[in-house]
């Protein structure tokens, strides 16, 4: 007779572990349902059960510097010695490749993740920062840094059957004062996948409401040389996408011309700006033609003190990020990003 081990089988379905996690975004780590056999195999950490009791919820992190290959799905990316910070000067470079052909993007969720440039107003590219390449999409991806927990990145692997991606936390001089430490679960995602976002999207909404914010970071510094886009995937029934300020002063992307408590749009803003192509003031259809919004307010008006909604009805949903690669702009101290909160509106 066979025991009864011998004829269990369950898929290798995405599971949630008991393994708690400090982050802006979930509580527990995930990981991948497997035989207890299996995890230690793939070097995991069994964290609860699953599949009835007959596997191990399998939990990946890469959290040392001498095997970087990131081969499997959902694994979390840690600094040498997380949670405490890394000191050390070298750089780490992490490299993803495909686990089957039919993936076409990465999702990056920055668990934790402070790495700042130092000073705060320089460049990124300039000091610690991670950068993303060897993609095969031949798409650029900006160098970021800060505070980003609760941020995340899209990455387009290319249709090569082996694409990769190249993950790098690049490390200038040793750590002196500040806190360097990092946590970053790496996801892979399918082409026909309802996540997959568009091509050129590095951040990717899909709820009918949400927020949206930049990549300044708790450190609330705009970082310079940007230049990305940020989709809201279009929902069934709904037509348009309405935009607002979280409120406060949560709209700073400073143009080159003042850095006043007011809002400039359209050709007044040369410098750093958000784009949408499709902006209007209502969201019947009524375009107004200007898609670039800078300064310290929403609004379609030049030097208007008060922020407005913004509505687009032109899908696909987009937002440009725009900033000059300027570590030298005048207004960089007061540059502190946006933070949108968005609703998708019925037709």
């Amino acid at each position: 007779m066979f025991s009864l081990f011998s004829v269990v089988q369950f898929k290798n379905d995405p599971c949630t572990s008991n393994d708690k996690i400090s982050s802006a975004s979930t509580t527990y780590r995930n990981g991948t349902c497997v035989t207890s056999s299996e995890c230690i195999e793939r070097s995991g950490s069994a964290k609860g059960n699953c599949a009835a009791g007959f596997g191990v919820c399998c939990v990946q992190a890469i959290d040392d510097d001498s095997n970087t290959d990131v081969s499997y799905n959902d694994t979390y990316l840690q600094n040498p010695d997380y949670p405490s910070s890394y000191a050390d000067p070298s750089s780490i470079t992490y490299k993803v490749s495909k686990l089957q052909s039919d993936i076409c993007f990465l999702r990056l969720d920055f668990e934790m993740f402070d790495v700042v440039a130092q000073p705060v107003t320089a460049l990124c590219a300039s000091g610690d920062h991670l950068s993303i390449t060897n993609t095969g999409s031949g798409l650029d991806y900006p160098s970021i840094c800060g505070s980003l927990a609760g941020s995340h990145m899209y990455v387009s692997l290319g249709g090569d059957d082996g694409g990769s991606a190249d993950i790098k936390v690049n490390l200038v001089g040793e750590q002196i004062g500040e806190t360097r430490k990092w946590e970053i679960k790496v996801a892979q995602i399918s082409c026909s996948s309802d996540y997959s976002p568009p091509e050129g999207c590095a951040q990717w909404f899909t709820e009918p409401s949400g927020t949206i914010q930049d990549w300044a970071g708790a450190d609330g510094i705009l970082q310079d040389g940007l230049s990305y886009n940020i989709c809201v995937r279009q929902n069934m029934g709904y037509c348009c996408v309405e935009y607002q300020d979280c409120g406060g002063d949560t709209f700073n992307v400073n143009s080159a011309i003042s850095a006043t408590a007011a809002g400039l749009s359209g050709t007044q803003c040369t410098l750093d700006w958000i784009e949408i192509d499709g902006a209007g003031g209502t969201c019947d259809g009524g375009v107004v033609g200007i898609n670039k919004f800078c300064d310290q307010r929403l609004h379609f008006e030049n030097a208007f003190t008060e922020s407005v909604p913004v509505c687009d009805c032109t899908a696909p949903f987009t937002i440009g990020v725009h900033t000059e690669a300027a570590a030298a702009d005048p207004f960089v101290a007061a540059d502190t990003g946006f933070c949108l909160n968005y609703r998708q509106v019925k037709c």
